[in-house]
């Protein structure tokens, strides 16, 4: 101002938010001429104590005020976890144990913390500790912390594998005692009889005693014993044509043995013959109707690996012989209970009924128990994907161990206990494809203690197997070597030209586990120690782990079984996902000093990515027939002729009513049997 040297202003600093930093400034010395001053001196220091979004307002005062504003962003870099407990891939192994973990740590920065999900404190240090129960399977530990700024979130990843027991595996073959059970309640024995099917079409049977009936009254009686009844002396008579009417068949099941009884109430015959009695010829032609009932004691035992029904104690009861005769005489004699034409047609009659009874009766019902059984003798799983260059595959089979297997009540019906065979196919390159070992070691497959199975509270057939059954044979197609796959031809653009290549292997093998309590599903395939492993485009071979960075993911599959009738070759029965999988994944190994390719990136693609291939092995390969079993009608009657000329066969298939139920570490299947003549 008319060259004179205006006095310093006033400078105000007001940081935004308030105490989001503090300032240092130092107003420069009067005294030194403007000209001889250095910018520095003019120069005031922010001292950022918040991270996030920041500003700085500067003020000189004057009438008017000049003032100016400058934006910042602070970020200290990611939070840092360090877990202390538990130890990676933690094995608690142990029926006597306390199923919980104890999960602690500490956490740099001001964070909010997450522990799978569930916000929990860490004190002043940073310090965090919580204990965490344990279910069976692998539970997943999930360290999250949030600074309010960096994206995606730190996490780390622990897996904690908790079990009562194992299951130990060696080689391709383990066999489990006593793992499938087959319950036949007495209502299939004995139950309702059939609805009135459509005209001009045949019942379909829902027990086993209407079915039975139905077959036996398919036997052509004159093919069961001789009809001459002739006696060499003064009768001869014959039975031209016989017939078992519409025989009645009950079941009284008692503890150790089942109580069959059957009764004819039309068994007619038709008779030609004469009797001759001091010169006077009397004939014999005529129709007869027979009333007589019968029962049998048939013991459950198993013979050579199977389950027969052996025949016990018997009896047979003439109730009522009519008849209408051509010769009054004749009429006469039918009608008279000590005359020895009654005599002789009664004691046809009692022997018809006890080779019924004592044979062909034991014949029929062994059949049907044994297409009963059929239906669960094996199953195959297949998880083979000639894109992935994976040929993997087994079976499980049960068998009878011996006469402990069986046990026969009032209250119960029939169980039967089978043992279960799991095998898998040699691995032909051990070098390849096969999952790393792991330490600490599994030392098998994790198992539930085995308890009283819950059978559901209906009539059903039951069929429960154990979840460790199915592991193992999780554990087969793992140990082949199902879960290494090479990815790199899956990566769509742009993602392929920012990698070398994308490789999936596990070190565990899945589990599939039982849910909590009100999850709408039944059970759920856990999978855990899965590595993602990418390589830069630079990645050499062998690879250098400087140039591959692994991701640490955990996939957790809702499951439910479900009934496809759409397939040409038959009902399946599959696993099916309802929902989406829980996924998390965390970065476990930085090769380099940056990452191959962004974290946020390979969050965003693995579903994609990944998924589709897991949900094509596994689903696709756990997907098997409803079996049915087919009783050849002409082969179990033999030679004896069969009323029906066009029927041939007896199908035998489940009716799935309750799909399925998982609990206490059995997997629980109820079904009716549909018994279909054709």
């Amino acid at each position: 101002e008319y060259g004179e040297l205006h006095p310093l202003p006033e400078l105000v600093f007001t940081p935004r938010p308030d105490n989001s930093s503090t300032i240092e400034y130092q107003a420069p010395d009067e005294s030194v001429p403007l000209s001889e001053r250095s910018p520095a001196e003019a120069t005031a220091t922010l001292t950022p104590s918040l991270e996030g979004q920041g500003a700085v307002r500067i003020c000189a005062r004057r009438q008017p005020d000049l003032c100016g504003r400058a934006n910042y962003f602070v970020d200290n870099g990611a939070p840092i976890i360090e877990l202390t407990s538990p130890e990676e891939d933690e094995v608690i192994i142990g029926e006597d144990r306390i199923p919980e973990v104890l999960v602690a740590g500490t956490v740099s920065g001001q964070v909010a913390l997450y522990l799978n999900e569930v916000e929990i404190i860490a004190d002043d240090n940073g310090q965090f500790s919580e204990a965490l129960p344990l279910r069976f399977g692998y539970n997943t530990i999930e360290v999250a912390a949030d600074d309010g700024f960096r994206r995606p979130l730190t996490r780390v990843l622990r897996t904690v594998l908790y079990a009562p027991t194992t299951l130990t595996i060696e080689g391709e073959r383990v066999e489990i005692p006593d793992s499938l059970t087959l319950r036949v309640p007495p209502k299939l024995l004995d139950g309702d009889p059939p609805a009135e099917p459509p005209l001009g079409e045949l019942a379909t049977y829902t027990d086993i005693a209407h079915s039975l009936a139905f077959m036996i009254g398919l036997i052509d009686p004159s093919g069961l014993i001789d009809s001459d009844l002739s006696d060499g002396n003064t009768t001869t008579l014959r039975v031209t044509e016989a017939s078992l009417g519409i025989p009645e068949v009950n079941f009284i099941v008692q503890d150790g043995s089942i109580e069959a009884f059957v009764r004819l109430s039309d068994l007619s015959a038709s008779t030609t013959g004469s009797f001759s009695l001091e010169g006077i010829n009397i004939d014999l032609t005529g129709e007869l109707s027979v009333n007589i009932s019968a029962y049998i004691s048939l013991s459950p035992q198993v013979i050579d690996g199977e389950v027969v029904l052996v025949p016990g104690d018997s009896g047979i009861a003439i109730e009522s012989v009519r008849g209408v005769m051509v010769d009054p005489v004749a009429q006469a004699l039918i009608d008279t209970l000590t005359s020895a034409f009654r005599l002789a047609i009664s004691g046809w009659a009692d022997q018809l009924v006890a080779e019924l009874i004592e044979t062909d009766l034991p014949n029929v019902l062994n059949g049907q128990v044994d297409s009963l059984l059929s239906l669960v003798s094996q199953i195959e799983f297949d998880i083979s994907d000639e894109d992935l260059g994976l040929m993997i595959g087994g079976q499980l089979s049960f068998y009878l161990p011996g006469q402990e297997a069986l046990q026969v009540s009032a209250r119960d019906g029939i169980s039967i206990k089978m043992n279960v065979i799991v095998e898998g196919q040699p691995v032909v390159s051990p070098e390849e494809g096969m999952p790393e070992e792991t330490t600490p070691a599994l030392n098998g497959v994790p198992a539930h203690i085995s308890g009283d199975i819950p059978w559901p509270a209906n009539d059903e057939v039951g069929f429960a197997l154990p979840l460790s059954a199915l592991n193992a044979a999780l554990y087969q197609v793992w140990i082949q070597g199902a879960f290494n796959i090479d990815l790199s031809d899956q990566v769509p653009a742009p993602f392929n030209t920012l990698l070398g290549g994308i490789h999936l292997s596990s070190i565990r093998p899945p589990l599939l586990v039982d849910t909590p309590v009100g999850d709408p599903s039944a059970m759920a395939l856990s999978m855990e120690g899965l590595i993602l492993s990418v390589d830069a485009p630079s990645q050499v071979t062998p690879p250098d782990l400087a140039l591959r960075d692994d991701y640490r993911l955990s996939l957790y599959f809702p499951l439910t079984l479900q009934l496809d009738e759409s397939s040409a070759e038959g009902p399946e029965l599959s696993l099916a996902l309802p929902e989406s999988p829980m996924i998390r994944i965390a970065l476990a190994r930085m090769g380099g000093e940056t990452p191959v390719i962004e974290p946020t990136l390979i969050e965003r693609s693995v579903g994609n990515l990944v998924l589709p291939e897991l949900e094509d092995l596994l689903v696709g390969g756990l997907t098997f027939p409803l079996p049915s079993a087919v009783i050849d009608l002409l082969g179990l009657i033999g030679d004896r002729g069969i009323a029906l000329p066009n029927l041939s066969e007896l199908v035998i298939s489940p009716r799935l009513t309750e799909l399925l139920r998982v609990d206490q570490g059995w997997l629980v299947i109820s079904s009716g049997l549909s018994l279909t003549p054709r």
